[in-house]
């Protein structure tokens, strides 16, 4: 991935090799080995369309959103199957290198978010569930599930991210990175007089505030969360029980997360919000980051069964 104008990068995919982009003007040059892709300027709903032959190894991809350049091998690449055309290059980002760039960014299994999320109390990669009834009926080679029923007890992968987007905030003010801080270096004595109290606020109608609760927790911080009118008072419940200050509002959910702002504006607070505007976009790119944990838990899963990676992702 990269974006015009970025610096140089480089990027090791599976199997070795590796991945270089190089800014040109308006256009954002990809190189992996003997392979070449020109990420022109265009918009994201613009062009997907693969200059090779249906089965060959060779060929370009061109998507780029909003000037954020993308770039993904094809699926079939150098298999000999042939797919319809369109479906082929919705799948790219996922088949290529985008989703494995990001798990393997750092350059070693288990260092990013995975690293971070591996740390909390109850941790453990959730069930890869392979429903081969179903495939056989729908005529598919194979259908895997990601079980996030499991997730941390909260029945919700929301978690990961809002847990590591906080982590990151705490990471920052202490002015460490927090790849170099462990979860009990977050939670200790000594961070916990530095950082003072920290009052965490979203905006939710249910799972993500739930998990920036059960995060804040852990943390020995507070959670406040509005929700939004007509939220399940289940729902209220279970983000009260993980200790969080929350309450429906006579709001929607965009006036909810208006509030959450103004409040945070007001009071000091840190917004943890899963939706981005203008101004608000760090912490929702950390969320969306700490969300990747899925995938690398995936990719895992799928090696240690001998599976093939998937063509499709829902």
């Amino acid at each position: 991935t990269g974006a015009a104008g970025a610096e140089q990068g480089q990027l090791a995919p599976p199997g070795g090799g590796k991945i270089r982009g190089t800014a040109r003007g308006g256009s954002f040059l990809i190189q992996r080995e003997d392979r070449f892709r020109d990420v022109g300027p265009q918009g994201f709903h613009a062009l997907l369309s693969p200059e090779r032959p249906q089965g060959t190894g060779a060929g370009k991809l061109h998507v780029a959103v909003e000037g954020f350049a993308v770039v993904g091998t094809l699926p079939g690449q150098g298999d000999g199957r042939e797919r319809d055309i369109q479906l082929q290059n919705c799948l790219a980002v996922f088949h290529g290198q985008i989703v494995v760039g990001l798990v393997q960014q750092s350059g070693k299994r288990g260092a990013g978010t995975e690293g971070f999320h591996s740390g909390l109390p109850g941790y453990a990669p959730t069930p890869l569930v392979s429903l081969d009834g179903l495939a056989h009926s729908l005529g598919v080679s194979k259908i895997w599930i990601k079980d996030e029923s499991k997730r941390f007890g909260l029945n919700a992968f929301k978690a990961l991210g809002g847990s590591y987007a906080m982590a990151r905030c705490l990471s920052e003010k202490l002015g460490k990175p927090l790849e170099e801080m462990s979860f009990e270096e977050l939670c200790a004595p000594a961070a916990r007089r530095a950082l003072g109290d920290i009052t965490f606020v979203t905006a939710t109608d249910g799972n993500h505030g739930r998990g920036v609760a059960w995060a804040a927790r852990l943390l020995g911080q507070k959670a406040v969360v509005y929700m939004p009118k007509g939220s399940a008072a289940e729902r209220l419940e279970n983000i009260r029980a993980q200790g969080a200050q929350a309450e429906i509002t006579e709001y929607n959910y965009d006036d909810a997360v208006r509030l959450a702002n103004r409040m945070a504006e007001e009071h000091g607070w840190i917004l943890i919000q899963d939706t981005a505007w203008p101004g608000y976009e760090e912490i929702p790119a950390h969320i969306m980051q700490g969300y990747t944990t899925l995938a690398a838990e995936t990719l895992q899963q799928l090696e240690e069964q001998g599976a093939e990676r998937p063509t499709h992702l829902f």
